[in-house]
């Protein structure tokens, strides 16, 4: 049988498609707009402290946008502005940089901009992370644990996958085995009928 000259096999497929990819845009919409409430609640919530040779400056974001910059108890305010999950602005007097999040967590707080890096510790660490190089180590440890945690998903995803083969091949099972079970029940009430 033919829906809309259609075989019905490839409407379920259309539709299937169609469904998976507006759960796949609502999916990518909802984490972006998580990770930069999540984003947002790291920076006001913790004081930062510049990672560097030559400067110890304090950044402290506050939530109403504004950004005070203390270097040496001498505090010059500024303002920042959240973009998106990955990107911020920040102006101070007239000029104003955006910078790329290439990284942040509870610990640390890597801002880009160009060649220019803004590495940021949370106060509360800054003696655990107060050089490049212990920074360095911490994401070489992460790095590790990463890799492991990337090959533990690859296995669950594999895991789920064949299990959704499964289940997706026991519904076509069962949708025939219901199309059978409604063709006798039909038949037996035309029979009964006569």
């Amino acid at each position: 049988m033919k829906i809309n000259g259609c075989h019905p096999n490839n409407v379920n497929i259309e539709l299937e498609t169609i469904i998976f990819n507006i759960i796949s845009k609502l999916i990518f919409v909802i984490k972006s707009y998580g990770t930069k409430i999540y984003n947002k609640a790291l920076l006001t919530n913790n004081n930062w402290i510049q990672v560097s040779d030559t400067l110890a400056n304090k950044y402290i974001f506050k939530s109403n946008g504004n950004l005070l910059i203390s270097a040496d108890g001498v505090v010059e305010k500024s303002t920042w502005e959240q973009l998106d999950s990955l990107s911020l602005i920040i102006e101070n007097g007239n000029e104003s940089n955006l910078y790329n999040i290439e990284y942040i967590d509870s610990n640390i707080f890597i801002l880009k901009t160009g060649a220019k890096k803004l590495n940021l510790v949370n106060e509360k660490q800054f003696e655990k992370f107060n050089t490049q190089s212990k920074i360095e180590d911490y994401f070489g440890n992460r790095q590790l644990i990463k890799e492991k945690n990337i090959e533990s998903r690859i296995n669950r995803k594999q895991e789920i996958n064949k299990n959704l083969d499964l289940a997706g091949n026991f519904s076509k099972k069962l949708l025939i085995i219901i199309g059978i079970i409604l063709a006798i029940m039909t038949l037996v009430l035309v029979i009964v009928g006569k």
